[in-house]
């Protein structure tokens, strides 16, 4: 057979005809087309294709994704079905095909771009368009409403920081009580991503370090290579952590799920937004005992990866040189890093003011401080 001609929109298209109704398959790929146009008979021949009438997007939605994303990978399709079932769904799932407009797909964007990030909403496009494109194609539909959707203008995205000094006090002591209160001081020390938690065993604690060599994939909880090959690195774990890790055998997870077994992001995410709501009881109860002043002005809500981005800035003022913070990160580049190296709070202008008083032999100094300084920095 002849190699099929690839169309205008870069897809190849094979068609066939069943009981005189024309249906057909495309792909990027022209060697799949065969597999696809099996399973679309398959598909038809088990399930009788309904009135176009009764169709709802929801049934249509759970068969095109069965049978024109196989050839996604696991995480592209369940990314899909969580659109679905979260999103398109819960507003017109039970709503007949034939009854949708263009003005309610393009509504339902407009809504997610006020809360989701732009990718979020991008995805959630091309999947309405790609769905409702085959409904058109399968005869399920004569018109598509999803031809002509525009991108809508999305909130900006989230950017994390490193938490305040009030916060600390605040997460450290509600910590002590709490049971996430050991991983969540294991990433403020760390710095690891959220995502490299879960697969951790008591054998990646080696001497003194613990190493990162996994992470887990969010949307099929399955454990892969870490981000990148800098996500691979060795991380030391200082003596205030090093007291509170639990003892553990070389299989067992350090950090399971309350039930057992791997945690996922589902459960991190539960005991994460638990913790946040016991730092506020700990806020009202520090403030209470006069240990911490009220706050006047609200801040930020805290994200859980906050907690990587403070052990970066932490790096900085304790003085580790940026390149070893990088491999410390996990950061393929130090250009990365520097994005978050630039604390230049007080702390850090006083110690520049002192650096430079003592390099310039200011004071009683006897333009020697600087030699000195450099011996002690170099003993210690």
């Amino acid at each position: 057979m002849p190699k099929p001609k690839k169309g205008a929109d870069g897809y190849y298209r094979r068609y066939f005809r069943i009981d005189g109704i024309e249906y057909s398959v495309r792909s990027k790929d022209f060697r799949t087309l065969a597999d696809k146009e099996r399973k679309k008979r398959e598909q038809l021949a088990n399930k009788a294709k309904p009135g176009t009438e009764s169709v709802t997007v929801q049934a249509w939605g759970d068969s095109w994704r069965e049978v024109y994303t196989t050839n996604l990978r696991k995480a592209s399709q369940e990314r899909i079905r969580g659109l679905q079932q979260n999103y398109l769904y819960p507003l017109y799932g039970a709503v007949k095909i034939t009854a949708v407009k263009r003005i309610h797909l393009q509504s339902l964007l407009n809504d997610m771009a006020k809360t989701l990030a732009k990718d979020t909403v991008k995805h959630m496009m091309q999947m309405l368009i790609a769905m409702f494109t085959a409904a058109v194609e399968d005869d399920i539909i004569s018109k598509n409403p999803a031809a002509g959707l525009t991108m809508p203008v999305c909130r900006p995205p989230s950017t994390h920081r490193a938490i305040t000094e009030r916060e600390r006090v605040i997460l450290l002591e509600t910590a002590k009580t709490h049971p996430m209160g050991i991983l969540v001081q294991f990433l403020l020390y760390t710095g690891l991503r959220p995502g490299e938690i879960p697969p951790l065993t008591g054998a990646d604690l080696v001497g003194g370090y613990v190493r990162v060599n996994k992470a887990l994939e969010a949307r099929t909880n399955e454990i892969k290579e870490t981000k990148s090959k800098a996500g691979s690195r060795m991380v030391p774990i200082i003596p205030r952590l090093s007291a509170i890790l639990p003892d553990i055998r070389p299989n067992q997870y350090l950090f399971p799920q309350p039930r057992g077994g791997l945690m996922t992001k589902t459960v991190m995410r539960r005991m994460w937004h638990s913790f946040v709501l016991a730092m506020n009881e700990t806020e009202a109860e520090l403030i209470g005992k006069k240990r911490l002043p009220k706050l006047k002005e609200q801040l930020p809500p805290m994200q859980l990866y906050d907690l990587r981005h403070t052990y970066c800035t932490d790096l900085e003022r304790a003085g580790v040189p940026i390149n070893v913070a990088a491999k410390l990160m996990g950061h393929s580049s130090v250009k990365v890093t520097e994005r978050i190296y630039t604390h230049t709070g007080e702390d850090m202008l006083q110690r520049a003011g002192s650096q430079l008083s003592v390099f310039w032999g200011d004071g009683n100094s006897d333009g020697n401080d600087m030699v000195n300084h450099g011996k002690k920095a170099a003993e210690s």
